[in-house]
């Protein structure tokens, strides 16, 4: 048994851009749950109010052009996210993930988190990555909230800043696999 784990390979883990395993089954329900139809009536609105709250998530690898193609069929959830206009080179392939996490009251302020790391093939290429996230995520919660005046302005302040983002490209060979500069909706 012991020499079955040492076998296994992250190849035979998983493919994220197949369309298959766990968690894009779950997503896949969800968001068949989350369509509304004429012929929900009065359960449309509670359908609604019960799907806002679900949050959204991209993971798997894309081409830098994938996060700012409109046209694309995932550029919704990459949008939705906060993976969308990153300054990403167009042809190459990063992995990704985001998360967007909608607000609940009295719970969290919501807010987006994504994460992109440039692949050489099917493997994680050094010297390239950027996140970008809504502080509100992390101190826009009841706990920070809580902790006297500081935690409440702490909470109050991250409401204006839209986005962090830090981010390096230094590949082991070739230009930098980041343009210049960010979008406008960043800064």
């Amino acid at each position: 048994m012991a020499s079955d784990v040492l076998n296994i390979k992250p190849k035979d883990i998983a493919d994220l851009n197949k369309k298959e395993g766990m968690l894009y089954d779950l997503t896949s329900k969800i968001a068949e749950m989350c369509v509304i139809k004429e012929t929900d009536g009065p359960l449309a609105v509670k359908k609604h109010t019960i799907c806002s709250s679900i949050p959204r998530i991209v993971l798997g690898n894309y081409k830098g052009r994938e996060t700012r193609d409109a046209s694309a069929s995932v550029f919704g959830d990459i949008e939705a996210t906060g993976c969308a206009g990153l300054p990403l080179t167009t042809d190459d392939k990063y992995f990704m993930f985001g998360i967007f996490v909608p607000k609940i009251p009295e719970v969290i302020d919501g807010g987006n988190l994504c994460y992109a790391q440039l692949m050489n093939g099917n493997k994680v290429a050094r010297g390239t990555g950027l996140i970008t996230f809504a502080p509100k995520l992390f101190v826009g919660n009841p706990l920070v909230k809580s902790s006297g005046h500081i935690g409440k302005a702490i909470s109050e302040a991250s409401g204006l800043i839209s986005s962090v983002a830090l981010g390096i490209s230094l590949p082991e060979s070739g230009s930098p696999k980041m343009e210049i500069s960010f979008p406008n909706r960043l800064w």
